[in-house]
């Protein structure tokens, strides 16, 4: 009788364990999930000169998501935002003088784009467009 109340204790015990395991298991899972941002949530990025020094994470999926070959991180970020703003995106945001703010709409239906200079330092913040929420190209945005 004995043995036969130890066994089902080991095997309770074994099982309270594998419960434990997997309960872990699936927390740590769904902690580490990368969530994708909301379709209307801005993404933003910022430039000291042509490199990217901090950006939300899709943000930083947009520009992965572009051929980068050796140019610089803001000429790939300017050919992905010409698709939505024009052809002449960068030339706009060239002649931004310190200090500068710019917003600019786009004619495709993408959005707006804010941007500020601020000591040297360029802020983009793309703004999607809420009813079709396109922001370009949301798939590039949900590239991984």
């Amino acid at each position: 009788m004995l043995l036969s109340l130890d066994v089902i204790g080991t095997g309770l015990f074994a099982l309270a364990g594998a419960c434990v395991i997997v309960g872990v298991l699936v927390f740590w899972t769904r902690a580490s999930t990368p969530t994708r941002t909301q379709a209307h949530e801005p993404v933003a990025f910022l430039f000291e000169g042509p490199y990217l020094v901090d950006a939300t994470p899709a943000g930083r999926r947009a520009l992965k998501a572009q051929a980068s070959g050796d140019d610089p991180d803001l000429s790939r970020l300017l050919r992905f935002l010409e698709r939505g703003f024009g052809p002449d995106v960068g030339q706009r945001l060239a002649a931004l003088p310190s200090g500068g703010r710019l917003s600019l709409a786009s004619p495709t239906g993408a959005g707006t784009l804010d941007a500020t200079e601020e000591g040297g330092a360029l802020r983009l913040i793309l703004h999607p467009e809420k009813a079709g929420a396109s922001a370009i190209d949301r798939l590039a945005f949900e590239a991984s």
